[in-house]
């Protein structure tokens, strides 16, 4: 059995300590263990669902790949007694088999009958009855402090137990509660989707006493603040009752709720804090519980993903996690990639979390990775109408080179997740895995620091004054995200708006501000010191900063902007044609070489039909500013929806629809004098020394460097691409992904020649 306890990775005595840790490596956070930087890649092995009487193995297809790390996934109760001795034997016939592994464990944790029944008051309450009988688990409110209490004590004593036990060998906990173990309200999303029903929450006695707890200190307890807010005289702290359904679906402005009914937005606001309480009390039991030698992580923080499946995840998005940005307990955010437009070519796989603002704070995305094969494109329902799955095995291999180089380049840690059985079992996706694998250990030793370029900046709160619907959210932060902002030609980042403050920051020379709809003033000054500091472009979606605690103002707007903004009170279809002009940003080139006319209206068949129809309409009075130029009009007023004017120290750029078209983006970029690497539409991401492409369309690419280097490699092939330069030209494939070292021929050989 003492081999059980063996990792050669570091040495091969036995019952040696391994101690993990985060920190900045190479310019991104990083696994460490035993002061050695591991890639992050796992592959994970499931348990009877259940939880309950036995655990066995799924042996995913990539067992074969000698992962660095295997994860455990076990759905638990809280029973110390039940489930300490049966997750020993796992984990040690686990590294048994894989005896150069290091182990990760996703606990999924839940009450059981016991529990419930000696604490009914302490459940969820919606506000729809549920038979709980039918439920396989059940769903606890996430401000019981019964709960905290009793879930992080059970957590602190397994946890104690497994980690005394292995030496440190399991490096990675991740705890979650809910559906999927994903903190999510346990009523299962897809269900709700497709039957078109959906659960508002929470309305129990715990839920009510912390929602008044939070009402106090957001409005430091002026009771004339909150009536003011809530437009109601009569409301007390002591009376403040969650939303109702109606008030949640209700809307005074078209997409946005009236600053002067703050009930929904100030409970999203405390129910995501709720949540955020769990993952930091759980996440605190685990350092306790290790003596700070493991890693935690939770799923948490995915607000770019709040416009998907129409009303039901707006209500169900866990968008708090300021505090676990901060907090020394939480070491990684987990979530799957953007479920929608994942198509190769056009389509993207980035992160529903800010991953610069990951970055920024040495946190680490940790990806739920379910990448579809060709495999499994005819098997799912409905998630598999949302994107494009893979038709070939050459495809196949595509999809996982970009999708696991993207989380190699951005420093994020993986679960391969097999969502569907075998679907990565064909020689193909092993091999494509595991090449990417074994060279994901010399890839933690290059640069991978991100480069200015385009940085974009969304904003939390103001997720939470809009209406429940993804028509202006999923054109604005998710339909933009997946097509046009990777595929812009700059490396681009994702931050919050606070974010601008941080000294760290690259020096992006194209900011681009999204849902700044309840912008302050100190981040707007964040913004122009930010913008000034860089002589850079900002573009502003919209209406930034139009939420007041007295109205929305109009007026704020413009000062923001620098323009004159008007509205007009219908809801529409937004679209932009360009105006031909001799301005530089007149005439944004298309890959094939024509001109972009016209952009703004979304992809019309996907998912709620993207932006079909928002409201209300802005556009720009340019009648007594001189300095503005016109570059579009919006389609549906013919008046200026896309203007651009100098300002002291930086451009600004308004544009009046949810989203700018890649091609704009490009030209824009070029205009501000950003770093171009790619002058087509393809996808592209890079670090210092690695870049990312999976081309739209085929034919050659033209990579142009920021600055010369010694070497050009494809990873995968470890074939050199081009030498002492600085730009080199590759032909491509439609589809095809390459990825690429850039740097020193040093790390160049050690890629080269790492064991296939």
């Amino acid at each position: 059995m003492r081999k059980i306890y063996t990792n050669n990775m570091y040495d091969n005595k036995s019952e040696k300590r391994f101690k993990a840790k985060l920190q900045i490596y190479k310019g991104m956070p990083t696994i460490l263990v035993n002061d050695k930087p591991v890639p992050g890649l796992a592959v994970l092995f499931r348990n009877d669902p259940t939880g309950t009487k036995r655990f066995r193995y799924e042996l995913p297809s990539l067992r074969k790949i000698n992962p660095d790390i295997v994860m455990l996934y076990a759905n638990v109760e809280l029973s110390y007694k039940k489930y300490s001795q049966a997750i020993e034997s796992w984990v040690a016939q686990t590294f048994s088999l894989y005896p150069k592994s290091l182990g990760a464990l996703h606990i999924g944790i839940y009450p059981d009958r016991e529990w419930t029944e000696q604490y009914p008051q302490e459940m969820t309450v919606y506000d729809a009855p549920i038979d709980r009988t039918k439920s396989k688990w059940y769903d606890v409110s996430w401000a019981s402090e019964q709960w905290r209490k009793d879930s992080s004590v059970f957590i602190e004593k397994l946890i104690t137990h497994l980690h005394k036990k292995f030496y440190g060998r399991l490096i990675i906990y991740q705890t979650g509660s809910g559906m999927c173990a994903e903190n999510f309200p346990i009523i299962n999303p897809y269900t709700a989707y497709q039957t078109g029903s959906w659960f508002c929450g929470d309305f129990s006695e715990p839920m009510l006493k912390y929602f008044r707890n939070k009402l106090k200190i957001y409005y430091n307890g002026d009771v004339k603040k909150l009536r003011k807010a809530w437009s109601n005289s009569k409301v007390t702290f002591e009376s403040a009752l969650p939303p109702t359904r109606i008030e949640r679906t209700t809307t005074e402005w078209f997409s946005f709720r009236s600053p002067k009914r703050n009930q929904t937005a100030d409970f999203y606001g405390a129910w995501s804090e709720a949540v955020e309480d769990c993952v930091l009390i759980w996440a605190q039991a685990v350092k306790k519980a290790t003596k700070n030698e493991s890693l935690t992580a939770s799923p948490l923080g995915s607000i770019l993903d709040c416009g998907l499946n129409t009303s039901m995840l707006h209500h169900q998005m866990k968008g708090m996690f300021s505090r676990a940005l901060t907090s020394p307990y939480l070491d990684m955010l987990q979530s799957p990639a953007s479920y929608v437009l994942r198509d190769l070519g056009d389509g993207n796989c980035s992160a529903m979390i800010p991953l610069g603002t990951l970055k920024l704070a040495g946190k680490i995305w940790l990806r739920d990775f379910d990448t579809r094969t060709s495999l499994t494109a005819r098997k799912e329902s409905p998630v598999a109408k949302l994107w494009r799955s893979p038709k070939t095995t050459w495809e196949d291999s595509q999809i996982l080179k970009r999708d696991i180089a993207y989380s190699l380049l951005n420093g994020g840690a993986i679960w391969f997740h097999e969502i569907e059985a075998n679907m990565y079992s064909l020689p193909t996706h092993i091999k494509t895995v595991k090449r990417l694998n074994t060279v994901g250990k010399t890839l933690v030793y290059t640069n991978r620091m991100s480069q200015p370029g385009l940085a974009v900046f969304v904003d939390i709160e103001s997720n939470f004054h809009l209406s429940n619907s993804n028509r202006l959210i999923y054109a604005m932060n998710y339909y933009a995200r997946q097509l046009h902002w990777s595929h812009c030609g700059m490396a681009s980042e994702v931050y919050l708006i606070d974010d601008a403050l941080n000294p760290d920051i690259p020096d992006h020379k194209v900011i681009m501000v999204t849902n700044a709809f309840c912008l302050t003033e100190k981040q707007h000054i964040g913004l122009i010191r930010l913008a000034r500091k860089n002589r850079a472009t900002i573009i502003w979606l919209m209406a930034p900063g139009i939420y007041t605690p007295k109205n929305f103002d109009i007026k704020r707007v413009s000062e923001i902007t620098g323009f004159t903004i008007r509205s007009v009170d219908i809801e529409g279809h937004p679209s932009i044609s360009l105006v031909q002009s001799e301005h530089p940003l007149s005439r944004p080139f298309l890959t094939d070489g024509s001109i972009l006319t016209n952009f703004g209206a979304g992809q019309l068949e996907a998912d709620d039909a993207g932006a079909c129809n928002i409201g209300p309409m802005f556009y720009v009075d340019v009648s007594k500013d001189s300095s503005a130029v016109v570059l579009g009009n919006l389609d549906i007023l013919f008046k200026p929806g896309l203007v651009v004017k100098q300002m002291k120290g930086y451009t600004s750029v308004y544009c009046s629809v949810p989203y700018i078209h890649n091609a704009l983006l490009r030209a824009i970029g070029k205009y501000s004098h950003a770093h171009i690497y790619l002058d087509t539409d393809d996808m592209i991401y890079a670090s210092k020394n690695l870049i990312l492409i999976n081309a739209k369309t085929a034919g050659e690419k033209t990579i142009y460097l920021p600055r010369r280097v010694k070497v050009a490699l494809d990873i995968y092939t470890g074939n050199k691409i081009a030498h002492n330069c600085h730009r080199f030209v590759m032909r491509m494939k439609k589809y095809e992904t390459r990825f690429i070292f850039v740097g020193s021929y040093t790390i160049a050989d050690k890629i080269k020649n790492s064991k296939r």
